[in-house]
């Protein structure tokens, strides 16, 4: 077997064609397709071909020479011609650029081509593509011929492909029309760019639109509402003689043309004074359609009673809608449709094979290489396309933005414009719709569909640095005109509206705003002169928060580690926010509260970093001093000799504890300087940890108390210098 080429690489795809009559027998089927893929591997492996993994669950054979792929094609139907006369084995051949993602698994336009060139066909017939006849016209099999079948629109909805069908004496060459778009009546929208992974998706998609009459595609602008509807489509039109209509919603300003709108599409004239819902029903009623209503947001209360009226009265017909919004109508499917699938940040990959294995970085890739040609990814740089479709939350609108900014920048330097990604993610095509061209105008939209109550909610919810409860949102967000119950409502609502993401796997449920959408409301925040007062709140809120869940860190329980890990994007906004407006009293004594949380998690340079920040501002009082342990606290934990385990922050904190009388915090400095001095073998150190011991046993601190009992074991363990009366803290 050759290996396998890269480059311009010439595809052989077999299948069975699953709409012929003659093979109604899944078994018998099965026989057929296992026959042709032992004859496609072993005439491929001495005509020059190699096989390939499954594409797309096909079988298929790659080659360096579009001429081998066709006398195998034509070898592998002549014996099935003569052992199995009515198999219904369908190939396709076609020519293009592909990679290798992996050993034996290519992605990439030309796969995907192949694939669905060989779905148009039936059994029996090898169809072949414009680019394969070009280069393999002249050096054909003996006494093979071409065929030419015409331009048909394949069902990736791209442009046209002129197909051929290979013909030969010993193969059938009469064959029904090609199964293309073009075979049935529909006016699914032209593709000009291709469409990418979400393999999983289309199936999952698929299945729903099966078995539901409605579904309802929702998630934000960008998401991919829209081409992930088309798509889903015109792979189940075969499922509807009556047509697929295409109702493109979004130009329309007045909600009264919805029906004049859904008729055109479908190729009625309206008429005046007639019902458009009766024209629907009188012209689909009778046959089984499907109509997608694309963009109905800002019309959904004219366009959900006109859906509502055609389910029930034409039972033929199946709706699509995609939408910010549910309808919210009886047997109505919502499915959000996800982002891009993206690397996982953990894991380090950095290499350009690992990286565009994921559909966000394949979709940034595609799109960078249609705006600049001789664009590339490198190893160098893979790292940051990846960052940069993280950073826009896999979303493909502001992907593709992205990657038309390789024009002008590197990805480094895509990346680091990010922070002002409302200037950088502009110039969409100008023949999109204006809220398509920029991400500003895309959630502006849905910012404007919006009632005042919610867009109050949404803006306030900006603060949050990351996921938040139910209840941070009530606190935090129930200032006037909003009271704290209504904040359940309305969040809500954005919900449904696809502004605000729900985790309701987690038990209490979390939420959160993807960051273009918080950015764009962090600034209607700042328009709404609202900053200072709210995050006030959410600063005020990650102190209640911090407070709360101390005790449980001192106790060393797993469950409040966990608590803070899930708030720490909130923490490290409310220390932002800390240090801007000068609240550096706050600042110190949240990072005092949670000092032990950086210094279990191993989180030693960021525990160290916030809390020297908090030092540094804060005046020098009992939240100081109680800090400044917690440094020295981090700093032993993790080793860090330069500072002599944290001796010199204990110190300066047991001085401010004497200065004004705080008994517990002076306890925490002398508890660590006597583990310093334990640790580096001082005599003094086991009298310092003992009168620690008395102390906090009268100060009912059991934390110190059980530590410095915990230590004073493990020295006279090590040291056998003497022994000790263990005590229980509690008598």
């Amino acid at each position: 077997m050759a290996p396998l080429p890269t480059g311009t690489v010439t595809f052989l795809v077999i299948d069975i064609d699953g709409s012929t009559q003659a093979r109604s027998d899944a078994d018998e089927a099965s026989v057929d397709l296992w026959r042709a893929a032992e004859l496609l591997e072993d005439v491929a492996s001495r005509g020059g071909g190699a096989l390939t993994d499954r594409q797309d669950g096909h079988d298929a054979a790659a080659f360096a020479r579009p001429s081998d792929a066709v006398a195998v094609a034509l070898a592998v139907q002549r014996t099935l011609a003569q052992e199995m006369p009515n198999a219904a084995v369908r190939m396709a051949v076609h020519t293009g650029e592909a990679e290798l993602r992996q050993p034996g698994s290519y992605h990439g336009d030309a796969v995907a081509r192949a694939v669905r060139l060989q779905s148009l066909g039936h059994g029996g017939q090898v169809l072949l593509s414009r680019s394969a006849v070009d280069v393999v016209c002249d050096n054909l099999p003996e006494g093979a011929t071409l065929l030419d079948l015409g331009s048909h629109r394949l069902r990736d909805l791209g442009r046209p492909e002129h197909v051929f069908q290979l013909c030969h004496d010993d193969i059938e060459r009469e064959f029904p029309p090609l199964a293309s778009l073009d075979a049935l009546p529909n006016n699914l929208p032209v593709q000009l760019t291709t469409f990418i992974g979400r393999d999983d998706e289309l199936t999952e998609v698929q299945r729903l639109v099966v078995g539901n009459r409605l579904v309802t595609l929702t998630g934000p602008g960008g998401c991919g509402k829209t081409r992930l509807a088309a798509q889903v489509v015109a792979e189940l039109v075969d499922r509807y003689p009556a047509g697929a209509w295409w109702v493109e919603l979004a130009p329309l300003s007045d909600p009264s043309r919805v029906g004049s709108a859904a008729l055109r599409a479908v190729g009625i004239r309206s008429s005046h004074g007639l019902d458009p819902a009766d024209r629907l029903v009188e012209h689909l009623g009778n046959g089984r359609a499907m109509v997608v209503f694309d963009n109905c947001e800002h019309v959904i209360d004219t366009v959900a009673p006109l859906i509502d009226d055609l389910l029930r009265r034409a039972p033929g017909v199946d709706v699509v809608t995609t939408s910010r919004e549910t309808l919210a109508l009886p047997g109505e499917v919502v499915w959000r449709v996800p982002p891009l699938s993206l690397p996982p940040r953990e894991t380090g990959a950095d290499d350009v094979k690992s990286l565009t294995m994921y559909d966000a970085v394949r979709l940034f890739v595609d799109r960078a290489q249609r705006a600049r040609p001789d664009f590339t990814v490198t190893n160098e740089t893979a790292a940051a396309v990846a960052e940069v479709c993280a950073r826009l939350d896999g979303i493909p609108l502001a992907i593709e933005l992205a990657a038309a900014r390789v024009q002008m920048m590197g990805p480094h330097e895509i990346l680091g414009a990010l922070d002002d990604r409302f200037r950088l993610l502009t110039g969409g095509r100008r023949t999109a719709m204006a809220r398509q061209q920029t991400l500003h105008a895309s959630v502006q939209w849905s910012y404007d569909l919006l009632s005042d109550e919610e867009r109050t909610l949404l803006r306030r919810l900006s603060v949050f640095g990351g996921s938040f409860s139910l209840d941070a949102a009530e606190r935090v967000c129930g200032l006037d005109p909003i009271q704290p119950l209504q904040v359940f409502t309305l969040l809500s609502q954005l919900v449904d509206k696809s502004l605000v993401m729900a985790d309701q796997e987690v038990v209490p449920a979390r939420y959160r705003l993807l960051e273009s959408i918080r950015q764009f409301a962090a600034e209607r925040l700042l328009d709404a002169k609202e900053t200072a007062v709210v995050r006030d709140e959410h600063l005020s809120y990650c102190e209640f928060l911090a407070g709360s869940i101390e005790p449980d860190l001192e106790r060393g329980r797993v469950r409040a580690l966990d608590a803070v890990e899930v708030e720490h994007a909130n923490v490290l906004a409310a220390l932002d926010w800390a240090g801007v407006s000068g609240r550096h009293d706050d600042a110190v004594r949240l990072v005092g509260a949670l000092s032990l949380f950086w210094s279990q998690r191993g989180y030693y340079d960021e525990g160290q970093r916030l809390l020297l920040t908090a030092l540094a501002e804060a005046p020098r009082d009992a939240a100081w001093a109680k800090a400044s342990c917690g440094l020295a606290t981090i700093r032993m934990a993790g080793m860090d000799v330069a500072t002599g385990f944290g001796y010199g922050d204990a110190t300066a904190a047991a001085e401010v504890a004497a200065t004004v009388g705080d008994e517990q915090a002076a306890v925490r400095a002398a508890l660590h300087l006597g583990l310093v001095e334990l640790f580096m073998g001082s005599p003094n150190g086991e009298e310092r940890v003992a009168e620690v011991i008395d102390r906090a046993e009268v100060l009912g601190d059991e934390w110190a108390a059980g530590t410095a009992l915990s230590y004073a074991a493990i020295s006279q363990i090590l040291f056998h210098n003497r022994h000790t009366e263990a005590r229980p803290l509690v008598d």
